[in-house]
């Protein structure tokens, strides 16, 4: 590992896209998962969703990390149905969307970013929502509230 390691260092001084683009590009470890337990938004015994909110130039994102075994990859985007007292949906941001495989054996991270409003941020931090939906392509998984 540190030796491709260094031969990417090497290529990406001498111009390499590709290298620069694999040293920018940190996996995900067991400690950064770790580190999101407090984020955690809802599971399910194939799935772990996390989310937190950022904003960009005065819009609002909720950025998800779903962590799965399968692998995700479509051109078609994604939807997350909220179910409650007051149910909402929120659509992906972007349409293209394909799972990284992590350094944590048989997990498979899939970032998605979603559009959201303050009134949907204030929904979920307050957990007013019982189960969530993901929906991408042919794949749905239905989470239940994270406690």
């Amino acid at each position: 590992m540190a030796l491709s390691k260094g031969i990417d260092k090497l290529l990406a001084a001498f111009g390499s896209e590709k290298a620069g683009k694999r040293l920018q590009e940190e996996p995900m470890s067991e400690t950064r998962i770790e580190g999101l337990e407090e984020n955690r938004i809802a599971v399910s015994e194939d799935a772990i969703l996390y989310g937190q909110i950022e904003e960009l130039n005065e819009y609002l994102f909720l950025e998800t990390i779903l962590v799965t075994r399968s692998k995700i990859k479509t051109l078609k985007g994604a939807t997350l149905t909220f179910k409650g007292t007051t149910n909402f949906k929120l659509i992906s941001d972007t349409q293209e969307i394909e799972s990284d495989l992590s350094n944590v054996s048989n997990r498979i991270l899939t970032r998605i970013s979603f559009d959201i409003t303050e009134k949907e941020i204030n929904l979920i931090k307050n957990k007013q929502y019982e189960s969530v939906i993901f929906e991408c392509k042919k794949i749905v998984l239905n989470l239940s509230k994270s406690t």
